[in-house]
């Protein structure tokens, strides 16, 4: 067998992930993106009540 040099950053070519190599194995670099959350009313009170009392 030829010994290929693995490169440090590989891109899945059908879906364009990208993967950045860790060790032995290609690790995915994903990225959430933040969502927006809109509230009613008693969303509202509950965070803030989980706010004033949260004990962790």
């Amino acid at each position: 067998m030829e010994n290929k040099k693995l490169k440090e950053n590989n891109i899945d070519n059908k879906y364009g992930i990208e993967y950045t190599k860790q060790g032995d194995c290609y690790m995915p670099n994903l990225v959430l993106e933040k969502e927006n959350i809109i509230l009613n009313k008693y969303g509202r009170m509950r965070l803030k009540f989980l706010k004033e009392n949260k004990k962790a």
